[in-house]
């Protein structure tokens, strides 16, 4: 592999383009999302060191990974520098992220690469020769039954002892998502001072219209269906709102 990125066909139009199937959305939501993201509001900063930890930890032999909705690899880019990664693979249906994420990881000496597509053509395009599958804030985008779906196709892609590691928003508890979305606004409104109001606002209203959150024991027995044995918790913030799971095969 190397650093340019490939089409599945042609590359859609804006009015068709999803990054997880939520059309134009993401691309109207994503300035506000990377100003929360440079202010660690996600906690991006913890959750790709516990998946740099989990690398170390988990295995004896140099992991192959499939980051699905790898955005602009900013972050994954220092996993990759201070890791014994055999090789990587990035996949976003977002060209302009892609374009960046091949900026952010030159000069690596991981062999990677990108794919332009959807998650769910790049899982049924590969074959069981990975040992780890990311999800960098994906889960929660997809509903129950696609996450049935994502499961099911990542135990096949997976090789022996592989793993899904998930950042991923959570519930806590009998939470219900609209609960859980009212502790976030809670937060984000008082104090996410990087953010106007109007951002702040899209922000609630995206994740609100597009949030399928899951309490970890729910996906952990999601999982269970497709083949997986064991679900860990890696990591929570403080205040409860995201995790890091590994789904173990």
């Amino acid at each position: 592999m190397n650093s340019k990125y490939g089409c599945l066909g042609e590359t859609p139009g804006d009015e068709d383009m999803s990054r997880n199937g939520e059309g134009r959305s993401w691309f109207e939501f994503r300035p506000a999302f990377e100003k929360a993201r440079d202010a660690n509001r996600m906690r991006h900063a913890e959750a790709y060191a516990a998946l740099t930890h989990d690398l170390i930890d988990r295995f004896s032999r140099s992991p192959r990974i499939l980051d699905l909705g790898c955005g602009d690899c900013r972050d994954m880019a220092r996993v990759l520098r201070y890791s014994y990664v055999e090789s990587y693979l990035g996949v976003d249906i977002d060209g302009e992220a892609l374009r960046r994420a091949t900026e952010n990881t030159a000069g690596l000496s991981v062999p990677h690469g990108f794919f332009l597509g959807g998650y769910d053509d790049a899982l049924a395009m590969a074959g069981a020769e990975y040992d780890v599958i990311w999800l960098g804030m994906l889960l929660h985008h997809l509903s129950g039954e696609k996450k049935k779906e994502l499961f099911k196709l990542a135990a096949v892609v997976l090789r022996p002892g592989g793993v899904v590691l998930a950042h991923a928003q959570v519930l806590q508890g009998e939470e219900t998502r609209d609960g859980y979305m009212g502790r976030l606004s809670v937060v984000c409104r008082p104090g996410w001072s990087e953010l106007s109001a109007s951002e702040k606002d899209l922000v609630l209203s995206h994740w609100t219209r597009h949030g399928h959150q899951e309490n970890p024991s729910v996906l952990a027995g999601m999982a269970a269906m497709a083949g997986f044995w064991t679900m860990e918790v890696l990591w929570n913030d403080p205040d409860r709102f995201y995790a890091v799971l590994a789904f173990v095969k």
